[in-house]
């Protein structure tokens, strides 16, 4: 037996590991995924565990490489967008990138910026970050995903400013921004409270 599932959780890792931890829980086994959809099959409940990682700042082939390691590793793997769908003409705006946002013309990573790794439940910890270093850098490139997204909703907040565009996006821009800026504040307490415990484990 099959079940779709409609959810959108953008980049919030947590709540999507947590609510595909609870629908295991329940006897759901992730099969698919889709924009705005998750596809589920029957299974013993706890069966599998989920951990989901952001790899929309990686280069397609870094991406790909990551990946097949996982395989080899034995885990399942599903791809998972989480873009603003935003376009000018073919070029599609990606603010997922390292270093600021991209204008990308062809596919690479857009719409596979998560990563949700499937792994059979047994007594064996299962963690994608092992020590404080790696969660580090981790949260400070998801970080810079909330910042990149930050300015694209600052620049349309100007452009309503100026009627360049319809005045009606200044409101919502701001609104945006103020929704951006709690996830962001969240990653900055995060990443310097591992940062505080790396100095006390180097001593």
């Amino acid at each position: 037996m099959r079940t779709r599932v409609f959810r959108f959780f953008a980049i919030f890792l947590r709540s999507l590991e947590k609510w595909l931890n609870a629908m295991s829980a329940k006897g759901w086994r992730l099969v698919g995924t889709n924009a705005l959809t998750y596809e589920f099959e029957q299974c013993k409940p706890s069966e599998y565990e989920y951990r989901v990682d952001y790899v929309g700042h990686m280069p397609d082939s870094k991406r790909l490489e990551y990946k097949a390691m996982l395989g080899q590793m034995g885990y399942a793997l599903h791809d998972k967008g989480a873009n603003l769908n935003l376009s000018i003409g073919k070029l599609r705006v990606r603010p997922f990138s390292s270093r600021g946002g991209k204008l990308a013309s062809s596919p690479g990573s857009f719409n596979h910026e998560l990563l949700i790794i499937e792994k059979k439940k047994d007594s064996e910890p299962f963690e994608v970050y092992s020590d404080y270093d790696s969660w580090v850098k981790h949260l400070q490139s998801v970080r810079g995903t909330f910042l990149n997204m930050g300015i694209v909703c600052a620049a349309f907040a100007v452009l309503g400013y100026l009627q360049v565009m319809s005045a009606s996006l200044l409101p919502i821009s701001v609104a945006a921004l103020a929704v951006l800026a709690i996830p962001f504040a969240l990653i900055t307490v995060q990443i310097e409270r591992f940062k505080r415990l790396m100095k006390v484990s180097e001593y």
